[in-house]
């Protein structure tokens, strides 16, 4: 999935009204509180060209202003964040932009906030569960789907499944009926119980557990 680079959008000091995120906050940087941020736009500096960019914080929206950028992270200050134990307190907390500064996407291109609380189905039609968050580990974008109650994969109940965000694997998102469709062929594989065959076969031939030798 790619994410739309931003339009640029003149300064303001009105809290988001439909807030989108655009990044979240990694960790800290030096003991004056400013904060890295990893942001979720295409390019590391689209922070910058987004306009006023908020993040909750002490129960209210706080601005973030961009300092500079280092190795991908974009370095940040907070309004009213002025010491590192304050800025440990938000880390893992996102930032957002109204939705009104940002562009339309493009064709099969989509707002990871449109993509949260859609119902996940395999091909086939059966509920596999809701998509709680996009995320993002360096190689491509993953959805982060909270099952339906008694999927089940090896191991039991599973917590969360991770779904790669790619055409082939997920090739229908329909914001409208609040859904999107995966292969059903990952899917199956992905939640089928690991055979108790297998481990006997993995190198028991000649009475080993793994490498030849």
């Amino acid at each position: 999935m790619k994410r739309p680079k931003p339009k640029s959008a003149s300064k303001g000091s009105a809290d988001p009204v439909d807030p989108v995120d655009v990044g979240a906050v990694a960790g800290v940087h030096g003991l004056k509180g400013m904060v890295r941020i990893k942001p979720f736009t295409e390019e590391p500096d689209g922070l910058e060209a987004y306009g006023p960019v908020w993040i909750a914080a002490l129960g209210e929206y706080r601005q973030v202003t961009v300092s500079s950028l280092s190795k991908g992270v974009a370095l940040c200050w907070i309004e009213g964040v002025s010491d590192r134990n304050a800025a440990e307190d938000l880390k893992g907390a996102v930032l957002t932009i109204d939705r009104s500064a940002l562009p339309p996407p493009e064709e099969d291109e989509y707002y990871h906030a449109d993509l949260v609380g859609l119902t996940l189905k395999d091909t086939e039609g059966q509920v596999i569960g809701t998509v709680r968050a996009v995320q993002n580990f360096g190689a491509s974008d993953l959805l982060d789907v909270q099952p339906q109650l008694g999927t089940t994969g090896s191991g039991g109940a599973r917590s969360s499944i991770l779904v790669p965000f790619t055409t082939e694997i997920v090739p229908t998102v329909d914001l409208a009926a609040g859904e999107a469709l995966v292969d059903v062929g990952f899917i199956a594989s992905l939640l089928e119980p690991v055979s108790s065959e297998k481990g006997l076969h993995d190198g028991a031939e000649n009475g080993t557990e793994g490498e030849d030798g």
